[in-house]
């Protein structure tokens, strides 16, 4: 679909659209729209705030999604998808961050940090489910270094990897080169800060640990006769 048609479209759709600035610097917003047509760099895109500070940055969004009053900050070649997403989110990219969020996960006030650290990433499965106020910290952010050896002690290596269909209760703190697999949950005001194998898992605790195996979970409330 032709950038510009979209962007009038948007404007006329009745969403709060954002207008996005490019830079002349290989900056690129592609939007796959729901129709199988690609969008590539409209002026306005509804719902989110996008910024780029550098340059050869994308983000790619695939409808439908719901993103209202989200913003994305991209620093320097930083890449970003997002599959179906619902929620609020606000991801501040740095240097050659990757960012993938699959299909059809709700993320409710989530915060993500690729920033101050060279090729971070964070990897969100299908159909997860992040209650209000997880924060993401994919790097330290400061240094920390060992006097004797002079040698860089909390450098990033794995990046964080969230499973398939994981619930993350509220106030959820996860630290870099963590791992959560598939179809497990983690308890509110946890603070991750392993790499976890085995699925269907309870994890909670400063730090988390298992406390539970063998489990599932579903969206369905807690119903009381």
């Amino acid at each position: 679909m032709n950038r510009f048609f979209f962007s009038f479209k948007s404007l006329l759709s009745g969403k709060k659209c954002h207008l996005v600035k490019y830079k002349k610097k290989n900056n690129k917003v592609i939007i796959h729209l729901k129709n199988g047509q690609t969008v590539i760099n409209p002026f306005f895109v509804p719902d989110i705030k996008v910024r780029f500070k550098g340059k050869n940055n994308t983000i790619e969004l695939f409808e439908p999604y719901s993103l209202e009053k989200s913003s994305f900050y991209l620093g320097n070649g930083d890449y970003f998808i997002l599959k179906h997403v619902q929620g609020n989110i606000r991801v501040q990219g740095g240097y050659k961050s990757f960012l993938f969020i699959d299909e059809d996960s709700t993320l409710q006030n989530t915060k993500i940090y690729l920033n101050s650290e060279k090729n971070v990433s964070c990897k969100i499965g299908k159909d997860c489910m992040f209650s209000n106020d997880v924060v993401i910290w994919a790097s330290d952010t400061h240094q920390i270094w060992d006097i004797k050896e002079r040698s860089l002690l909390n450098q990033s290596q794995y990046g964080v990897e969230i499973g398939n269909h994981v619930w993350c209760g509220t106030r959820v703190t996860i630290l870099k080169d963590s791992k959560i697999p598939s179809h497990s949950v983690v308890g509110a005001g946890s603070v991750v800060t392993n790499r976890f194998q085995d699925e269907h898992i309870i994890i909670a605790g400063n730090p988390a640990k298992i406390i539970k195996k063998n489990i599932t979970w579903k969206r369905d409330e807690i119903l009381i006769e």
